[in-house]
This record gives structure tokens, C-alpha cells and sequence, in this order.
């Protein structure tokens, strides 16, 4: 399948909680609708933590993911007219949006609270897949109350999502890990010890903490 993660920056004007109100409801309810659409998972960030964020830098409010059952549907879907409806509906509630494709796995079980780690190749680190899930194997292996890790890689030469009328995030992260838990009291210890992971670690650069909830749209096709 393929997959594809968006980052979503709310209007000043409102909010979090009518953010999140409209985005689940009225937006949720036109985009489950595009057609080969696998899997829907909203995941709304309710903390940030990491390097301190400059006054004009993108925040990210929320993270979508997308999975596809082929590899032609997401362009198939976006010249849709279900599309046409999704970029209107985004002025409603969004001030900026940018996405793209990741190298992913298959959608998992549900993981109501999830901490993601989002950062940046360091400059001699591009494209080392295998060392960073094995560093993720190892930086996880202690942590309580785990469910499971997705590890996305940005497509280093895919085309961006991006709205004209929206603000588009000049860093998309490269690497975006998630971890999944079933209570908000993980995620949050898990925070704690992953501080000192990630002081150590020489993968990534410009790393941002985000604990979010995760709302399920369209339900994962699970492999029995």
C-alpha cells in the first residue's frame, strides 16, 4: 500500500478544541469518501515538545495518515471532486498544510495516544533506513507500556502537498516515528525517557516531541 502523512497548522482565529471539532466531523466525513482509501487516521496534537519554535514556524495541530490500496489511487483521488470539496472545506479550519509520500508499513491495530518524533537528516545521515529503526528498536526496548513504532521516511523525490491559499511547512520533517500507547501516562513517561535517547543519538537534526490522540476515520484493512 501506499501511505501518505500531512501536516495540518489550524486558523489562529480558532480554537483547538473547534479545530479538532471540525476537522473530525465535517472534513472527516467528505474525506473518508476518496475513492482507494485504505486507512484514514487522524492523529490531533495536544503537546509540543523539543527544540523551542520560532515565532513564524509552521505548527503542526495535526497529523494525517493515509494509506492507499494502489499505487495510482492518491492521484486518482486528488483530481477527484471530493478533492475539490476537501480544498474548500480547508479554509474553514486550516492555515496551512503540507504532505507528501513516506516509505511506511501497513496500517496497525489502533493506538489511541501516540508520541511522534519528528526531525531531520543530519547532513552525513540522508538515507540510513536500517540504522535508524535499529536505533529505534534499541531506544524503545525499555519503554513501558508500548503497543508498537511506525517509522515514516519522507520520499526524498516525491512531490509535495501543498495549498496555494495555505501555508506550506519549509522543513517538512523527514522522519516522522511514531510510537503507539493505549493511555495518555505512557506516552507521557515514554517523553521522559526518550530525552535522553535522543541527546545521544546522531541520526537526526531539528527533532520535535508531539503527543497526540489518535481518531480513527477509516478503519485499517488488518492482514490476519
Amino acid at each position: 500500500m501506499l501511505k501518505r502523512i500531512t501536516y495540518l497548522e489550524k486558523l489562529q482565529s480558532l480554537s483547538f478544541s473547534e479545530f479538532s471539532e471540525h476537522w473530525a466531523g465535517p472534513h472527516a466525513r467528505i474525506a473518508k469518501e476518496l475513492p482507494g482509501l485504505a486507512c484514514y487516521l487522524q492523529n490531533h496534537i495536544k503537546q509540543v515538545a523539543g527544540t523551542g519554535a520560532e515565532a513564524d514556524e509552521f505548527q503542526i495541530d495535526g497529523i494525517v495518515e493515509l494509506w492507499f490500496r494502489e499505487p495510482g489511487a492518491f492521484s486518482a483521488a486528488s483530481q477527484s471532486q471530493l478533492a475539490d470539496r476537501l480544498v474548500e472545506d480547508e479554509q474553514k479550519f486550516l492555515s496551512g498544510l503540507t504532505g507528501g509520500a513516506v516509505v511506511s508499513e501497513e496500517p496497525h491495530e489502533p493506538w489511541f495516544h501516540k508520541l511522534w518524533i519528528l526531525g531531520q537528516w543530519r547532513e552525513d545521515q540522508g538515507g540510513m533506513e536500517e540504522p535508524l529503526r535499529a536505533w529505534v528498536n534499541t531506544a524503545c526496548a525499555s519503554i513501558g507500556g508500548l503497543l508498537g513504532t511506525n517509522v515514516n521516511i519522507l520520499e526524498p523525490h516525491g512531490d509535495l502537498l501543498t495549498r496555494e491559499l495555505l501555508r506550506v511547512d519549509p522543513k517538512i520533517p523527514q522522519i516522522a516515528i511514531a510510537l503507539g500507547f493505549s493511555t495518555s501516562s505512557d506516552a507521557e513517561s515514554a517523553l521522559a525517557t526518550l530525552h535522553e535517547e535522543l541527546e545521544q543519538q546522531d541520526l537526526m537534526r531539528d527533532i520535535r516531541l508531539l503527543m497526540g490522540v489518535e481518531k480513527i476515520v477509516v478503519a485499517p484493512e488488518l492482514s490476519a
